[in-house]
């Protein structure tokens, strides 16, 4: 069984005129982001789904920033931290008195450690099962706009999965 290590890029997506006329500006977002960051922010989700049995149901994930720590240094200001997803998974009962199969909600809880080196504006990860690249990239992402809009500044981000290879 093998381990595939993602890597996301977040880019600025407001104030990008402001950006390019004075770059140092980038620096100035780029700490912000890395001081709103804290642990307890939270994003939920709901969604309809459809089971085996054609039947419609509302699919609720909440993620959390957690364990969150800064480490900064000399070389660059980083946050190494976890999202935890909180989800029902759907496991399969018998009913002793009736014989039936019936379909139980059990809580799960599905962990995804993470590194943000925050002036190369990169994150890297590994998933799990249940906990995939693509669901992260979106917890990821508003998770981070999340804390932004709680401190009350004005600025948005957009995080994209970076598609190149890796040699380790």
């Amino acid at each position: 069984m093998s381990t595939t290590l993602y890597f996301l890029k977040v880019n600025v997506s407001s104030h990008v005129y402001d950006i390019y006329k004075k770059p140092d500006k980038l620096r100035e977002i780029l700490k912000e982001l890395y001081l709103s960051i804290k642990n307890d922010v939270k994003y939920v989700k709901e969604e309809i789904r459809t089971d085996d049995d054609g039947e419609k149901y509302i699919y609720d994930a909440i993620y959390k920033f957690y364990n969150i720590n800064k480490l900064d240094n000399d070389f660059s200001d980083s946050v190494v931290g976890r999202i935890v997803k909180y989800s029902k998974l759907f496991a399969k009962r018998i009913d002793d008195e009736t014989g039936e199969l019936k379909k139980v909600p059990v809580e799960n809880n599905e962990p995804i450690d993470f590194y943000f080196d925050i002036y190369n504006e990169r994150v890297a990860f590994c998933t799990t099962n249940r906990f995939g690249y693509v669901e992260f990239n979106e917890a990821f992402n508003e998770l981070i706009n999340k804390c932004m809009k709680e401190k009350s500044m004005d600025y948005w981000f957009e995080v994209s999965v970076l598609r190149e290879g890796v040699d380790i």
